[in-house]
């Protein structure tokens, strides 16, 4: 007599329950339901990095799994009385399984794939705006610098031109003090030639 048609996906459900520890698994009055369990597995296979690396380790502990199962369907198979029939059925549910799991692996390896070309792109932009900030506060501090060149150009301007504003005075107070100190010597000399002409006292 052939192993009931649930037999496979009652291999496949526990090794997806060893590989997805966050999934929880229902049953109902008709048992398990193994196309609802591929389904939870392709929503995670959508999902974070984590996610669909263990969407990938289920898949591949689904596939150890099932191969076994199958072998024991097929010899129950031979034990009916529509072996082909029978064996046929085993074979289509193999190959729907096979397809399915391989959309499910295709699918969590694209994501890794496009989760992978996001980060990067995140690190390049990142780069990119790091490049950006450190070339605007060169640029603000060669502005800055420039800046004070040019106010210390302005104040040297500033300081020469009141030097030579102020240059006539101080050459007239410096030519006004040397006109004293001409008259100072010459009333010195003055008076000591009075002083040598006056006739001595008797």
């Amino acid at each position: 007599m052939a192993l009931p048609r649930c037999a496979c996906a009652l291999a496949v459900l526990s090794a997806l329950m060893v590989g997805c520890g966050s999934l929880r698994w229902d049953t109902d009055a008709r048992g398990f339901d193994p196309g609802r369990v591929l389904v939870a597995l392709e929503q995670q296979a959508e999902g974070t990095a984590a996610q669909a690396r263990a969407v990938l380790r289920s898949v591949r502990e689904a596939r150890q799994a099932y191969g076994a199962d199958l072998v024991r369907e097929q010899i129950a198979c031979y034990q009916g009385v529509l072996v082909s029939g029978c064996l046929e059925g085993v074979a289509a549910r193999e190959r729907q399984l096979d397809a399915r799991l391989n959309g499910i692996e295709v699918k969590a390896n694209q994501r890794l794939r496009d989760l992978s070309a996001i980060e990067r792109s995140e690190r390049e932009a990142q780069g990119i705006e790091a490049r950006r900030t450190q070339e605007d506060a060169q640029l603000a501090s060669e502005a800055s610098n420039r800046e004070r060149y040019a106010q210390r150009q302005r104040e040297a301007q500033e300081a020469e031109a009141e030097r030579q504003a102020q240059a006539p005075e101080l050459l007239r107070r410096e030519q006004a003090q040397r006109e004293r100190q001409l008259e100072r010597e010459r009333a010195f000399e003055q008076r000591q030639k009075a002083g040598s002409a006056a006739p001595p006292r008797q």
